[in-house]
């Protein structure tokens, strides 16, 4: 196994950097590539940059959510076909909203961006995207987040001596 750990903010910078840690994985050929994620989000623009990188991408990425994750986080970890979480993650899903200008706190239009994988990927229905992507958090164990299909399994990521790793650098 290749483990990739990802832990802190979705920012332009981290996404860079992890994808090409991917990159360098799949050109190294490396087996059973998994990216660890960690994080409450961030920056949708760069979230969702990384989950198209990742559905791109010519070999599966597993993808493991370890403790937190959160808002554009959740949208990543749904770029994989595998996906696991450890036991305690929390998930917080929520609408996306401006941060500056006149429309200060309020939904913004790239909220059906970042639902689009839970409606294709995980057949969730207007119901369900109405009742977790509000302006309030909705919180979710990783019991929960199986139950919904987010989540495949609950496990823990156990590395073997001969497995390798990389720790994806986030700047500021």
């Amino acid at each position: 196994m290749h483990a990739i750990f990802y832990n802190g903010p979705v920012n332009a910078g981290g996404m860079r950097n992890t994808q090409q840690l991917l990159a360098d994985a799949v050109a190294k050929r490396l087996d059973d590539i998994v990216l660890v994620l960690s994080s409450n989000g961030g920056d949708v623009a760069s979230g969702m940059g990384l989950y198209h990188f990742i559905r791109a991408l010519p070999v599966p990425v597993r993808l493991h959510a370890a403790g937190v994750c959160s808002s554009i986080a959740a949208t990543i970890l749904l770029a994989s076909d595998i996906r696991t979480g450890a036991d305690p993650t929390q998930f917080v899903l929520h609408a996306a909203t401006y941060r500056e200008g006149p429309k200060l706190g309020e939904r913004a239009e790239n909220t059906v961006v970042i639902t689009a994988p839970f409606r294709s990927r995980l057949g969730w229905d207007d119901a369900r995207i109405a009742q977790c992507f509000t302006a309030e958090e909705t919180a979710l164990s990783v019991q929960q987040a199986c139950a919904w299909g987010m989540v495949e399994q609950v496990a823990d990521l156990r590395l073997m001596p001969s497995d390798t790793t990389a720790i994806v650098s986030i700047p500021k």
